[in-house]
């Protein structure tokens, strides 16, 4: 069963996906928090429900509760020129150069 959090957090993820408006079939780089959780898995699954819904693709990369893992993957995700970003931040600080190195390659995140 997902939580109201959980469901905040989906709904919010949806309408970010539902607005952009895009025209054609696009990849969206998930970094969640962790693949198998109480909290994160029912999350997860709710977003690549919806994401397929939308057409989208969801690249998703689990962090394992490991902020370094977390701003290597949103490097990999800025690398591979990916659509747009969903981050679930650890540690939001962490996260700023990754955040500016999407900002300066037109990536939303």
């Amino acid at each position: 069963m997902i939580g109201k959090k959980s469901m905040l957090h989906v709904a919010a993820v949806a309408a970010v996906l539902a607005s952009t408006g895009w025209a054609s079939a696009k990849t969206v780089c998930y970094v969640t928090a962790a693949d198998s959780h109480a909290y994160a898995t029912p999350a997860n699954k709710a977003l690549q429900a919806r994401a397929a819904e939308l057409g989208i693709e969801i690249l998703s990369l689990s962090q394992d509760f490991d902020v370094q893992k977390g701003t290597e993957q949103l490097n990999t995700c800025v690398a591979r020129k990916v659509d747009g970003i969903i981050l679930w931040p650890l540690d939001p600080q962490a996260y700023i150069p990754g955040l500016a190195r999407a900002q300066q390659a037109n990536i939303p995140a």
